[in-house]
């Protein structure tokens, strides 16, 4: 405004070229001008451009002005008309007098320019160092099978393979030649019972009835019962759960062993309470448990296994005895409960009927256990 030439001012010009300040330009006069060029040198100082207006057609002088740090003005001028108006080269006789001052220009609102153009361009990032040449790469197999031949001739390779065979054999040589053959591997949460181990006697491979049990313990539900039986299993005998009706009540009594008399059944008693499995000896914890529900009966022990989770399933505590055929082993009987008299099988019965199982209550009949 006050006729100073800005254009070789670095504060104005230093961070954008021309180019850039005439592509703002044209972003804020949008919608009422059209940039058609810019004046190279005007007086007065700022940036001048030509703009047509785009709602009556006429050319005008558009200038751009700084007016702080980051805020600059875009007004129009009357550059053109003082142009217009210019006098003539001064000529011999009288001076016409002064032309009258013009109206104050109108301004545009006043933008911020950075934000159209955008951060002033960075200092250019030299460009990095070519990077040294590699060593060249060892050839690559041309062919995948070839590279793992290779991989196998290697001599620690070698030898985990001729381990692993050698103990793959050994195991299956140990199963093959087991008394029973595969089926008949005994797991680690049940003991072998003594007449399964003494194939040597055959007398004592003979089926007979088993009719005493030891109880353990006696709980309110299924549940409860099953339960505590997990956490007994491996310990000195085989346990199995009986729902049993007493005086309209159902116990659900959890035994353990399966012998042929009284007798047995005290001395196993007895190895039950040395051992911390029962607390004291009590005749009552010998109980008659001679009648049971036939569930069937299986060549091995896997498939006992199999028919007895099956019926857990329905809520049948089944369990297996060994059983004997001719003086040697032959499979398991699966029953489920083990009662003194049919009414104390009742509850069960009605379980077996819901599930659609015509099950016979019968005398109890394997090998003992343990």
């Amino acid at each position: 405004r006050c006729g100073a030439d800005l254009w070789g001012d670095p504060s104005f010009s230093g961070e954008w070229s021309r180019q850039e300040l005439l592509q703002a330009v044209k972003e804020m006069a949008a919608g009422q001008f059209e940039i058609l060029g810019e004046i190279p040198r005007a007086e007065g100082g700022g940036f001048v451009y030509f703009g047509r207006d785009v709602s009556t057609g006429k050319v005008a002088a558009l200038r751009l002005l700084k007016e702080d740090a980051d805020v600059f003005s875009l007004g129009q001028t009357g550059l053109l008309r003082r142009v217009a108006t210019r006098p003539p080269p001064e000529r011999a006789g009288p001076q016409e007098p002064p032309a009258r001052p013009l109206p104050a220009e109108p301004s545009l609102p006043d933008p911020v320019l950075p934000d159209v153009l955008g951060p002033a361009p960075a200092t250019p990032i030299p460009p990095s160092p070519k990077p040294r040449p590699l060593a060249p790469r060892q050839p690559a197999y041309a062919d995948q099978w070839a590279q793992f031949v290779e991989f196998l001739r290697q001599p620690i390779v070698l030898a985990i393979i001729a381990i692993t065979m050698a103990v793959v054999l050994v195991t299956l040589c140990t199963i093959a030649l087991s008394p029973g053959g595969p089926d008949e591997v005994a797991t680690t949460d049940e003991v072998t019972p003594p007449a399964e181990a003494e194939r040597t006697d055959v007398a004592h491979l003979q089926e007979t009835v088993l009719g005493y049990s030891i109880v353990i313990a006696s709980f309110g539900s299924l549940e409860e019962a099953t339960e505590r039986q997990r956490e007994m299993a491996g310990v000195s005998a085989m346990y199995y759960t009986a729902p049993t009706t007493v005086s309209g009540s159902v116990h659900f009594r959890l035994y353990a062993a399966m012998l042929h008399d009284r007798d047995d059944a005290s001395a196993f008693l007895s190895r039950l309470v040395s051992e911390g499995v029962k607390a004291g000896f009590r005749d009552w914890d010998i109980r008659p448990t001679a009648f049971a529900f036939f569930l069937g009966s299986h060549t091995s022990r896997r498939e006992a296994d199999a028919a007895i989770a099956r019926l857990f399933d329905q809520g049948i505590p089944a369990y297996r005895v060994p059983a004997a055929s001719g003086g040697a082993a032959a499979g398991y009987h699966v029953y489920a409960g083990g009662f003194e008299t049919a009414q104390e099988a009742q509850y069960l019965h009605d379980v077996l009927a819901r599930v659609g199982l015509d099950a016979e209550l019968v005398e109890r009949v394997g090998l003992p256990v343990p």
